[in-house]
């Protein structure tokens, strides 16, 4: 018989792998607040691996407002902004590539006295956006749910391999969301094109226009489809919508 060992190494490293963190039970949890100068020029908001629930909301103030929660003798968190840009990430353990989680939420507060880039990878949690105005909005998650409610955005990009994608009042110009086993689901979004696909889940929901107004390109593999496909040469409005073991069914209102 083989005997097999297991070493902790081993196991932080399976855990990174699959995205997860770990719990520094050893220390205090303390909140902190990071407030953007007046002096700084930013533009972008880059939040990068925090592996964590991510709030992104309406600032009521003129500046960009950042709170979460740190340990008291081992902070992970780095907040910085360089040139044009805000950067949210963690600092994870050069030896296992896995960081202590404080196992609470990242709010971010953005102003709306201009519109900013909003770029967020996280390999687990969730994101939820809402009430915020953006030229580009992208997130892309490994595993978690990503919610957008009452965002404008020039560009819209999501992307989750794991778990459902939810939008609603949602204005953009383009709109492309991917998933591996995703549910999609609409709620009055207005956009000149969409680009949806998911390998295993529903595209439901609601899209304000009418579908005279695009040109369609739908199918599922394993599932109903309510969309009938047809090209328009008068208009560049596209809607191109992908699943392959899952239903379609979106109404145009």
């Amino acid at each position: 018989m083989k005997k097999i060992t297991i070493t902790v190494f081993s196991i932080l490293m399976l855990l990174a792998l699959c995205g997860f963190t770990y719990e520094n039970t050893n220390s205090d949890l303390v909140k902190h607040e990071y407030i953007s100068t007046e002096t700084e020029n930013v533009s972008k908001i880059v939040i990068a691996d925090v592996n964590a629930d991510i709030l992104i909301k309406k600032s009521d103030t003129n500046t960009i407002v950042v709170e979460y929660y740190d340990f008291s003798d081992n902070p992970v968190y780095t907040i910085s902004a360089v040139a044009e840009t805000l950067e949210i990430e963690k600092i994870y353990d050069p030896n296992t590539s896995v960081a202590a989680n404080p196992c609470k939420p990242l709010v971010v507060y953005v102003p709306d006295k201009q519109k900013y880039e909003i770029s967020i990878y996280n390999r687990g949690g969730s994101i939820e956006c809402e009430s915020i105005d953006a030229t580009k909005f992208s997130a892309n998650m490994v595993s978690g749910n990503i919610t957008l409610n009452n965002v404008s955005a020039d560009n819209i990009e999501l992307q989750s391999r794991v778990g459902d994608i939810s939008i609603g009042n949602v204005v953009s110009n383009s709109i492309n969301i991917s998933g591996v086993i995703t549910n999609i689901s609409f709620d009055c979004v207005l956009a000149y094109n969409y680009n949806c696909s998911t390998g295993k889940g529903n595209i439901s929901g609601t899209i304000v226009g009418s579908s005279n107004e695009y040109s369609i390109d739908s199918h599922t593999f394993w599932g109903s489809n309510n969309l009938s496909n047809k090209m328009i040469t008068d208009s560049n409005n596209v809607i191109y919508i992908r699943t392959s073991i899952g239903n379609i069914d979106l109404t145009f209102v």
